[in-house]
């Protein structure tokens, strides 16, 4: 689900050689009928309205794997956020690198993250790849079938929106 759209204000795309550069992209991953695995979506509609539309996208990704393909390409900065187990507490943020979060120590990758993993790789080999790419992650406590978030990630839906926030800000020069 697409929650805001189009390139520009006047719905174009602006032109640098032969890119077409869209807006800023904040994506949130995950299973929202499975507790803390919802975890991006949830930060992804804490930022509905407080972000520069005309600078910033917002997209609920749910568990899609290839097909944000479309979404993710020649984007100036995107921002993936989803709930990662990397040996933390509940709760507990995390910012890094997409493309080192395989081989960041102690991370579990669910079947989402897989996917991501083969959206980066065909991104790169189609050399399709963002300006900067960042993942911001939520130790879940538990994935378990269930649609609401356990209360300590419940708790870190804002503060995850705030950095989001910060980093949307460096990069509109704000």
């Amino acid at each position: 689900m697409v929650l805001s759209g189009g390139y520009d204000e006047a719905g174009q795309g602006t032109v640098q050689g032969e890119l077409i550069l869209k807006r800023a992209l904040v994506l949130g991953i995950g299973n929202d009928r499975q507790q803390d695995a919802g975890f991006g979506c949830h930060v992804v509609r804490a930022l509905i309205g407080r972000v520069p539309e005309n600078e910033v996208e917002l997209l609920d990704g749910g568990a899609m794997g290839l097909e944000l393909l479309p979404n993710l390409e020649h984007r100036p900065g995107v921002i993936v956020v989803d709930a990662v187990d990397f040996g933390g507490t509940p709760g507990d943020l995390l910012r890094v690198k997409a493309a080192d979060l395989a081989s960041f120590v102690g991370a579990q990758l669910t079947d989402h993250q897989h996917s991501l993993g083969e959206v980066l790789a065909e991104m790169e080999r189609l050399d399709m790849q963002p300006h900067e790419f960042y993942y911001f992650g939520c130790q879940p406590q538990n994935v378990d079938a269930g649609g609401q978030l356990s209360p300590r990630v419940l708790a870190a839906v804002d503060p995850m929106a705030n950095k989001v926030l910060e980093q949307i800000r460096v990069w509109v020069g704000q």
